[in-house]
């Protein structure tokens, strides 16, 4: 184990810190997520919260699980764009920004 495998397993944490966040906010958040946004910052459509709460995190695990022996990946980057993503959604839900 060198340090490429070292950094490669800190994108783990994003999807873990992800669900922690997610079950801390779960009580407050609507119950209904917005997933999409029209040009005027209205929800185009939504989902369950237990299930739109689950996508992305869910999503990173599989991307990182996918890319895991590859040596020149971007998957961190897409993970943690991904976490920038839903938390932007949980924010919006929650009457922020």
């Amino acid at each position: 184990e060198g340090p490429y495998v070292r950094k490669k397993n800190i994108w783990f944490l994003c999807p873990i810190v992800l669900i922690i966040i997610s079950l801390i906010l779960y009580p407050r958040l609507p119950e209904d997520i917005p997933m999409q946004f029209n040009i005027h910052g209205e929800a185009n459509w939504t989902l369950p919260k237990m299930i739109g709460l689950w996508i992305m995190p869910c999503l990173q695990i599989v991307l990182l699980l996918w890319n895991r022996n590859k040596e020149n990946n971007n998957a961190g980057l897409v993970v943690v764009l991904l976490m920038f993503i839903q938390l932007f959604v949980m924010i919006t839900s929650l009457g922020g920004i």
